[in-house]
This record gives C-alpha cells, structure tokens and sequence, in this order.
C-alpha cells in the first residue's frame, strides 16, 4: 500500500475519533469495518495516528502559532484531520520529506476537503515550513518508505522529543483569518 492511501486512512481515523470522542485506539480497532482496505494497512497508519494523538497539544499550539484569529476547534473537521497528521509527520517523521508531506495532504485536502480547503492547508503547511518546523529529508528515503509500504523504520523513534532544530518559534503571521 502506497503512504497516500495510509495518510487517508490515518485522516478518516482522526475525522471518526474527533467526531465522536472516541481514543484513537478504539478508532483503529473499529477502522477495518469501516474502511475496506484498513486491514492491510501498514504499521504506518497505526504509527501516525497513535503519535498525532499521543502529541495533540504541541500539534495544535504549533497550528495555532500560524493560523491567527483561528484555533484548531475552529478549522473544519476533515481540514483539522490532515492538518494534525501532516504537522506529525513534519514533527516526527523525519524520514519524510517535509515537501512530499505538503504535497501529499494537499492532495488529500482536494480529495476528502471542501473547495476551499487545499488552498487552506496549502498556506497554514507552507507557513509552518517557511518558520522552519523541520529541515527537508532527502527524497530518495521517502521513496523509499513508499516501496516498503510505509514500514516502521521511517519513524522517528526518540520518544516523541524531536529535535531541538525541529522547534518552531511561535511567531507567525496570520493565515486564513
């Protein structure tokens, strides 16, 4: 399986677990019966969506750094889903190129969000990016996690701690006001 249908995966387990309050790992038990190709979803889902919820207090204090006149409960919930996985994956998937990411939930905006919604996550991941949240990882690994289906060595494992160079300042303009 590609990591654009993990990442749409990963995002409808988010948009299920933000709507109806259920843990992540209750969502995930359930996906299979949800989404039909869940079974065969690689480590990858699972690792994404356990450490997006595991650090949604940083993700969200980050969004909100650059999205002025707007918290996280107040973007759209399927916009708010693959705004939190793509600032985890720039946060602690370092193996990922931090422009593939952009891309790839750009795209997912186009697919699962409204009109309105690539442009939105366009510049909030564009901002985040420009305020150096993470320097680029080489294209060539990421291709690689692509041929491997997403697998568990392309994950940060430091405990969630990241990188001090990975930090964000706090400063930012605003974004979709």
């Amino acid at each position: 399986m590609r990591r654009r249908h993990a990442r749409q995966i990963a995002a409808q387990a988010m948009y299920a677990c933000a709507i109806d309050g259920s843990p992540i790992d209750v969502v995930l038990q359930r996906l299979p019966w949800v989404v039909e190709s869940a079974a065969k979803a690689p480590p990858f889902v699972r690792q994404l969506c356990q450490t997006a919820h595991a650090h949604l207090d940083e993700i969200d204090a980050r969004l909100a750094a650059v999205v002025h006149n707007w918290t996280p409960d107040r973007i759209a919930w399927v916009d708010r889903a693959l705004l939190r996985l793509a600032v985890c994956e720039l946060l602690f998937f370092p193996d990922i190129d931090a422009r593939v990411t952009l891309d790839e939930y750009i795209e997912l905006a186009k697919d699962l969000g409204d009109s309105k919604s690539p442009a939105f996550v366009n510049g909030v991941l564009d901002r985040l990016l420009s305020d150096n949240l993470r320097p680029a990882a080489s294209p060539e690994k990421d291709a690689q996690g692509d041929a491997q289906g997403g697998s568990d060595e392309n994950v940060a494992n430091d405990g969630g701690k990241g990188n001090d160079r990975d930090r964000v300042s706090g400063a930012g303009e605003a974004v979709g006001d």
